[in-house]
Parts: structure tokens; C-alpha cells; sequence
């Protein structure tokens, strides 16, 4: 991690106040045209306080890098990814990205393992306007990003799903509908 931040592959952004961290972002530089918000995460005690909205802001602002036509993250899949309260609340974050715009991509997509003994996790795609509030998603760009973000992976399910979508095309679907908001 240390490496890719150094690197320029990926970015660090943290927000403080009164001599403690309140919140981070991460994002990374994944392909030619993709960048991912990988993490955000806000202090429970800031929450509601303009806190996440900032970092996400500063993010997006740091993911749309000259030649970038995707700005990305991954959210729980509705009903079908296991949650995990301490993390935030699925459908209000799911709120928050919409607030900013995004909108979910209409392909599969699943989140590599993050130890040799973990599983592919199902994840919802989600795609950011750009800052003139433009979202015009071209399928190549997300089927570049997932076989970068997959690499190493070749052969799984996950893989696979990734070859697809170029042909499927990329439909956005309203994180509201998903989420019931």
C-alpha cells in the first residue's frame, strides 16, 4: 500500500480537527481511463457534519485525473452482500453516493479476495458524474477497470463476469430504486 501510494497508484486523503483524524479516503488509479474510490470512512462521532461529504468531494476531485473517463467505488449489494453495522449503515451510505450523483452500473462485479483465505465478495458498482455532473459510462472503460482491478485473477467467475460486460453494455440503474429511498 505504501508502495502504490508513493508510487502515484494510489492517494490518501484524511480530514482532521482538533488534533485527531475524523475521516480518510482512499483512491486509486486503476487503469488508463478508471479510477476507484476504494475507502471512506468517517468518525461516528462526525457523521451528519459535513465531514464525509468533504473527503468524498476532495476524492472525486483527486480520481478525475487528466485521461480518466470512470470514477468507480463498490457498495453492498441490496439483500445479497453481508453488511456489517460497525461499517456504516449500506442504504445511507448508499444515500450519500446518490446525493452526489452516482448511480449503479448494471454489471456483475465482485471485490478480489483480501487474504489467501478469504472469498470473492459480490459488490455493487457505482459510477460518479464527472465535475460538470456528466455520467456517460462506456461499457469498455468498465469491463478495462474490472479486468485491471481483477488481474491476477483470470479464470473465476469474477473474471469472466469482467469479460462480459463489454458485450452486455452498461446500464445506470438509481441507487434510491436499489435501496428503497
Amino acid at each position: 500500500f505504501v508502495a502504490e501510494v508513493g508510487a502515484g497508484r494510489r492517494g490518501v486523503l484524511v480530514a482532521e480537527a482538533s488534533g485527531g483524524c475524523r475521516g480518510a479516503a482512499v483512491v486509486e488509479r486503476v487503469s488508463a481511463r478508471t479510477s476507484l474510490l476504494a475507502w471512506l470512512a468517517v468518525d461516528d462521532s462526525c457523521r451528519g457534519r459535513g465531514v464525509g461529504a468533504a473527503l468524498l468531494d476532495a476524492a472525486l476531485a483527486a480520481c478525475w485525473e487528466p485521461g480518466v473517463t470512470l470514477v468507480v467505488a463498490e457498495i453492498e449489494l441490496p439483500g445479497r452482500t453481508p453488511t456489517d453495522q460497525r461499517h456504516g449503515d449500506p442504504a445511507r451510505r448508499a444515500r450519500f453516493y446518490a446525493q452526489r450523483g452516482a448511480r449503479a452500473l448494471g454489471a456483475r462485479h465482485w471485490q478480489p479476495p483480501v487474504a489467501d483465505d478469504a472469498e470473492f465478495v459480490e459488490l455493487l458498482l457505482i459510477a460518479f458524474p464527472d465535475a460538470a455532473g456528466r455520467l456517460d459510462v462506456d461499457p469498455d472503460a468498465v469491463a478495462e477497470f474490472q479486468r485491471a482491478y481483477l488481474a491476477g485473477h483470470e479464470g473465476t467467475d469474477a473474471w469472466q463476469a469482467a469479460l462480459a460486460v463489454a458485450d452486455a453494455g452498461v446500464a445506470l440503474t438509481d441507487l434510491g430504486r436499489l435501496y428503497g429511498f
